[in-house]
């Protein structure tokens, strides 16, 4: 059996369109028992060509369990930044199928141990906070990129945490997921155009902007960034999100990001995604 995956594999790979529309019929018909053979060869190839079929094969096989597995989370609804959480490590697999989806959450869990044991003796929300912050913006020197902005990996967890970069939402949810597990009072600010955060301080609400290294940011510097994107300003743009809100906005900008790549299979699948969710709130 094994052998006969690894001879199908092989002639995935045969330059003779017959011969790859015949096979590829085989392979996505023995779903994903071929997953290991596939991810094998891709990480032997050393010809793009072949790299990239064997993707967009490997995608096609596992996509139907990622979409499984999805919908029934989104179905049940996101009412925490846990099952949110859990929702955007699945997503995860639309660009590394075979990735390990507890490294992730053993990199946070490992990152908030740190901190942990640093706010023992600090009781306020404000220098919370700022521990929290300066670890990861300053020893762990995450950033927004700013040279690569639109670039899918920027779009991605667990891409952004082996990278240091990404765009305000990805550096945001790192923040709320390190947050989460400190118990600290943390909120997503789903403000147009740029992700913010924001938590209480007594009597007040701080914004912070995850592309500047968290500092924070006035709702006068929010209204004037708007008033230049001619975006008229609403109260309800600087009031805490959802979930539900956070999830549809994370796959909106991996469309946004794979369309300006100009990956036609992943934009397909994440639209396919975002009506998943889009169905689960119609309940």
């Amino acid at each position: 059996m094994k052998h006969d995956i690894a001879s199908l594999v092989t002639l995935y790979l045969d330059p003779d369109p017959k011969v790859h529309e015949a096979v590829e019929k085989h392979i996505l018909e023995r779903g994903e028992q071929v997953v290991p053979f596939i991810d094998q060869v891709r990480s032997t190839t050393r010809v793009p060509e072949e790299k990239a079929r064997l993707d967009r094969i490997l995608l096609d096989v596992t996509y139907p369990g990622l979409y499984e597995d999805f919908t029934l989370l989104a179905t049940d609804g996101l009412h925490s930044l846990e099952s949110l959480e859990k929702a955007v490590l699945m997503v995860s697999r639309l660009e590394d199928p075979t990735l390990r989806l507890d490294w992730v959450s053993d990199k946070l869990n490992g990152f908030a141990n740190v901190v942990r044991d640093r706010l023992t003796d600090l009781y306020t929300p404000d220098r919370q906070m700022k521990q929290l912050i300066g670890y990861v913006f300053k020893e762990l020197n995450f950033s927004g990129d700013r040279e690569f902005y639109h670039a899918p990996v920027n779009g991605y967890l667990h891409k952004v945490l082996v990278r240091r970069k990404g765009m305000p939402l990805t550096l945001s949810l790192i923040m709320l997921f390190l947050a989460r597990r400190l118990d600290l009072p943390l909120v997503g600010v789903n403000m147009p155009v740029h992700f913010l955060l924001m938590y209480t301080s007594g009597s007040k609400k701080v914004y912070l902007d995850p592309f500047d290294d968290c500092s924070v940011v006035s709702l006068d510097q929010c209204a004037m960034f708007l008033k230049h994107n001619d975006i008229p300003v609403r109260p309800e743009y600087f009031q805490p999100c959802d979930e539900m809100d956070i999830l549809r906005r994370f796959l909106r900008n991996l469309v946004n990001s794979y369309e300006k790549a100009d990956d036609v299979q992943r934009v397909e699948r994440l639209q396919h995604l975002l009506s998943a969710v889009d169905a689960s709130l119609s309940f």
